[in-house]
């Protein structure tokens, strides 16, 4: 199960939450929350488990936005001079996070239609395999095998871009040395 979810819940998490520690943790509580509820039986559609999950991804982010509300409120009059981290997104962040859109987008459109439309009705839509298996036209074996070949493939596409950002920023902040005149 966590194979299975934990990509797209962590891409969706990451999405409304900075702090990666964040992310990790709100995951972490969407596969207790499942779980709890499936050994309760208490799941009445299995089927619809992907929704289930993005339902409870929901209701994290939610706490967690409640969470830093009342801690603003309980904080009170803060020391003159003290920064406080805003929940809204710093300019940088915005534009790092409209790069990733960006890039991601690209990588999908490098892909055929058919993977395109499982990833995103998969991931994104949270629509149940057999749905798109009737509207693609495609069997259980063939929706498994495409969506896994087309997942890794946008992993490590997003995956290369990444270190390549990382080696490029490594090497801008090195000192250039100095000339000799």
């Amino acid at each position: 199960m966590y194979e299975a979810f934990a990509p797209g819940l962590r891409l969706f998490l990451a999405h409304h939450l900075q702090r990666a520690e964040e992310v990790e943790d709100r995951l972490h509580d969407v596969f207790v929350q499942a779980v709890a509820v499936i050994r309760e039986g208490q799941l009445r559609e299995p089927g619809r488990l992907a929704g289930f999950m993005r339902t409870i991804a929901r209701r994290q982010i939610a706490a967690f936005i409640q969470e830093a509300v009342a801690q603003r409120e309980t904080v009170g009059e803060l020391a003159e001079g003290l920064l406080v981290a805003s929940l809204v997104p710093s300019p940088e962040a915005l534009a790092i996070r409209r790069q990733g859109r960006e890039r991601a987008l690209e990588v999908l459109g490098s892909f055929s239609q058919t993977d395109r439309e499982i990833l995103i009705r998969f991931y994104l839509r949270g629509q149940e395999p057999e749905e798109i298996c009737r509207e693609l036209g495609l069997t259980a074996n063939q929706f498994r095998l495409r969506k896994s070949r087309a997942k890794r493939r946008f992993v490590r596409a997003m995956g290369r871009e990444t270190q390549k950002e990382r080696w490029m920023s490594e090497f801008s902040l090195r000192k250039k040395p100095a000339s000799a005149h």
